[in-house]
């Protein structure tokens, strides 16, 4: 039963179309229906990762099938019973006059699922680029919530700081040189740039460190030389 899959059209006239595209489609596994997914052609996840998430993630719930990995909250799994017309697609959709009853999560049960779901994809990259994630957030923590980098050190930095928590950028020196931030850790904090880029840290009359402290909430940011 795992592995059939029956495939239950919703439009919303409420009748079929052949050869015409509509939107209002959900394919459903009688099993595990409409909870969120990840391909496993399209990310670098395994078993053995999804277990260490796990205990990062206690309410992880998750079947592996054999080209995904199904991905729930396994305190919101609320279903309800819906009955629709189905039809059988092997290339050329053919539909029947059958109706089929079937467990559908719930909008909070999918909500969940989604939830949870970006929590793994940030678990899932912080793993796969632990050196690199690991040596980011030991500069925020090193700079109590703030950090000069280059990027040249950070090949993914881009969609790195999206998977550390209030990661942002706070200025630009050049393309590549740059001020992050986090919440700050104490209310006066130390920046530490090159010496020739400390002018264009505080900015004139202090409008950057100004800007930069508002946004990472602090009171006070000094800037020295590296």
């Amino acid at each position: 039963m795992r592995n059939e899959r029956i495939n239950v059209a919703v439009f919303k006239s409420g009748k079929y179309y052949k050869g015409e595209l509509i939107r209002d489609r959900l394919y459903v596994n009688p099993t595990i229906p409409s909870f969120m997914y990840y391909e496993k052609r399209y990310c670098n996840l395994t078993a053995e990762k999804l277990e260490e998430i796990k205990n990062l993630i206690p309410n992880l719930g998750y079947i592996e099938e054999e080209d995904k990995f199904i991905v729930f909250d396994t305190t919101k799994e609320e279903y309800d019973e819906i009955t629709l017309p189905l039809y059988v697609d092997t290339g050329v959709p053919k539909y029947t006059q059958k109706d089929y009853t079937f467990k559908f999560p719930t909008e909070a049960a999918r909500e969940a699922s989604k939830i949870i779901g970006k929590k793994v994809f940030d678990e899932l990259y912080r793993i796969n680029h632990k050196a690199e994630y690991d040596k980011l957030t030991t500069l925020l923590k090193k700079g109590n919530g703030i950090a000069y980098i280059d990027t040249d050190e950070f090949p993914n930095f881009l969609i790195l700081k999206d998977h550390i928590e209030d990661c942002k950028v706070l200025h630009d020196f050049t393309a590549k040189k740059k001020i992050i931030g986090t919440k700050a850790k104490e209310e006066v904090i130390t920046l530490r740039v090159p010496e020739e880029y400390i002018p264009f840290a505080i900015g004139r009359g202090g409008s950057n460190v100004k800007y930069m402290a508002n946004e990472i909430g602090a009171k006070y940011i000094k800037v020295e030389s590296l």
